[in-house]
This record gives C-alpha cells, structure tokens and sequence, in this order.
C-alpha cells in the first residue's frame, strides 16, 4: 500500500509493482495522475492514520510505503507501528522529525546543528515573543510541509499577521517561530544503513512567484566539498539519537553568508516533484527502488557506497506567473537539449486557480557543465512560454 497516487509518487509505484507487489494507492483526489499506474485505488484521506489502519486491515496488506507528503510518512510509520511492518520508524520517532515543535526540542537537547526556536500553542504568547526578536523571524505551523503557513515577517504588524496565518493553517494549532537565517536554500538526500550514510546528494534550490514553494533544483549544491562532511555527521548524529531504521533521510538547509550550513528539517519521505530522478541520473543508482525496498523491509545491502555526484542536473515545475486559462506552452529550443525526462497533466484550456501553488508537470534536465547550467538557472521559467487563452 502506497499513501497517495500523485505525480510524485509515480517512482514508488512503479517501483512496487517491478518487484512483483500488487500496488494499493490511497488519496481522496481520485483524479491524481499515479493512481492510473497503481493495480488499485481506494479513496481514503492518508493523512488520517486511523483511517488508513483500518483500510490497511481489510487489504490485508504485507507492506506499506509512504508517500511524497509528510502526513503519509506519519501514517506509514503508524500503521507499521499497529500491524507490526518492518521497514519504518516507530511513530513517536516520526512525529520528533516531522513535527516542527518536537524537532526543536531535539535541537536544543543535542545541540543540534538547526536555528533556534521556540514552540507555542498561544497566539498571544506568540506574537510576544516574536516582537521581542529584532528583524526578520520565520513564522511556521508545526505540522505542514510545502511551505504551508510559512512567512519571514520582519515588522511587528507583519509578524502578528503571521502568526495569526500560521495558526489557521495548523492542524494542531501550534506553531514555531525561528530565527531567520540570512542565506540560500539548499537540501541533501542521504541513504542510511545501520546508521552509517551509504549515498548523498546536494543541490540549490531556486523559487519562483512562490518563495516558500521550490520550484527549480540543480545538484550539487554550491561550495559543497566545504562544508558536506559537517552535514553527513548531522545526520548520522540524528540516525544514532532516535535509532533509525535503514532507508531514506532527506533535509533541507539553509547556507547562511559565512559559508555555514543551517538544517532546517528532516524528512523520512520521498522528496517530492520527481526528486529521486536527478538523485539516480547522478549517482547512478535506483533511488526509488531502494526507498521502497528499504520501507518493505527487503534486502538493500547491495547498495553502493558514495557514488560520486556527476553532471548538473535537476528538475523545474511547470509554474505560471499568474492565473488563467492556458492553452498552450513552448519549451525554448536551447533547453529542450538538456532535458531527459518529462511529465506533465496537461491539457489545453488547464486552469491555473492559484499560480502560487499550482503545478501543471516537471521536466529533469542533465546540463553537464557549469557553463551550460549558467545559462538556465536560476531564470528557467523564462524560457518556458504560457499561451493565454484570450
């Protein structure tokens, strides 16, 4: 059983279904374009785990994969927790690292390498504290992903508007709020097997209209080889801490002016928007495979030990610049060159409702060199042309 039928999680289900698996997918948005791939779709919200317990029951099902969505993961290690599945974390070790609040706690316990910040359930208390910090602070809900409910107000009539959003988007109505952490965006994949990181892979992260909603990536991050050795002992330090089970660790981090590495997060998930597909282009390696072996409790000893990262390469989200009606695009010439995979749900007269989110298909590309990638990035949306319907 696979939580969810999206665009992302496309690699897990094919994967699964490689391995000779009959493929379950949840999800209530039966229009998702993975369900198409799956042997079965059940219509089931995977965010509400007692709800996927007890579909998971009546399946009958030997193994569960999480999908591309922090709530599946928290599910997934739930009803591995319930139905006694191999391949996950117990659940109060998934909510430590996906749940904002918990997480810090973890940070201030280990001195743990991530921003300061504190946790509150009272909005008054809140906006207190927030006005008590000097500039920019960054404003969360504890338990969404995505960028959800996230701001970096600076003013104090800015930030008590931010607290006041990042409360009604939270499901439990909490929040943190973080110092903010001057830099640029980076994240980091890693593969751990008795707690010891097997592969990684960096990149940049750029944005578009939306600067809390990755919309462009390209590996390997910037000034890596400075700094990776600081990160792959974090995580390490994080796997032996909450003993974790063998499998996939992914953060995002911030690289502040002074060359530091800042992690934001962790996630046991699958990246999203197709993310395993640049990770295999540059290692060499099947990602996806190895995610949903490792979430099955399978054999995954065969997995090579660090690949060396080639190319440069990376994926962009088809994202428009404002909403409307779009009966066409055009890919520029130049890059259409670099690109070798693309997927997309498109169809003429797609409507665009909210252009902040909203994402008609992905392209992965492989510029080779740095030159080739300068030229593209960070500025690959202008070379995607949307045709207006009039």
């Amino acid at each position: 059983m696979i939580l969810n039928g999206s665009h992302s999680d496309i690699p897990l289900i094919t994967r699964g279904k490689q391995l000779g698996f009959e493929v379950i997918t949840l999800g209530n948005d039966i229009n998702s374009i993975g369900h198409k791939y799956a042997d079965k779709h059940i219509n089931v919200d995977y965010s509400d785990k007692s709800a996927v317990l007890e579909c998971a029951k009546k399946e009958n099902i030997d193994y569960i994969c999480s999908c591309a969505n922090d709530f599946g993961i928290l599910s997934a290690c739930y009803v591995a927790e319930k139905l006694n599945l191999p391949g996950h974390d117990d659940f109060e070790v998934c909510t430590m690292l996906h749940h904002k609040d918990k997480f810090k706690k973890l940070v201030k316990k280990y001195n743990l390498l991530s921003p300061n910040a504190e946790d509150f359930d009272d909005v008054n208390k809140a906006i207190d504290y927030s006005l008590s910090k000097k500039g920019k602070v960054v404003i969360k809900p504890i338990d969404l992903g995505g960028g959800k409910g996230v701001s970096t107000p600076e003013t104090n009539d800015e930030k008590k508007e931010s607290i006041s959003l990042a409360f009604k988007y939270s499901r439990q109505k909490k929040v943190v709020v973080e110092d903010f952490i001057n830099g640029t965006n980076h994240s980091m994949t890693v593969f751990l097997i008795n707690g010891k990181v097997r592969y990684c892979f960096t990149d940049n992260e750029y944005y578009y209209k939306n600067n809390f909603l990755c919309c462009t990536s390209l590996g390997p991050a910037d000034r890596i080889d400075s700094y990776k050795n600081r990160l792959l002992s974090e995580c390490e330090k994080i796997a032996k801490i909450l003993n974790l089970v063998d499998g996939h660790l992914h953060l995002q981090y911030r690289l502040d002016d002074d060359n530091n590495p800042w992690i934001i997060e962790y996630t046991r998930r699958m990246a999203g928007d197709l993310f395993s597909y640049p990770v295999e282009l540059a290692l060499g390696i099947d990602e996806s495979m190895y995610i949903v072996k490792a979430e099955c409790g399978l054999n995954i000893s065969d997995l090579p030990y660090m690949p060396i990262q080639s190319g440069y390469v990376g994926r962009h989200c088809f994202m428009t610049p404002q909403n409307g009606v779009i009966e066409s695009y055009d890919i520029d010439k130049e890059l259409e060159k670099y690109i070798t995979y693309k997927l997309d749900w498109f169809h003429p007269n797609y409507v665009i409702d909210d252009y902040m989110k909203d994402k008609f298909g992905i392209i992965i590309f492989d510029f080779k060199t740095k030159d080739n990638a300068n030229k593209f990035i960070p500025n690959i949306s202008s070379f995607i042309k949307y045709n207006y319907k009039k």
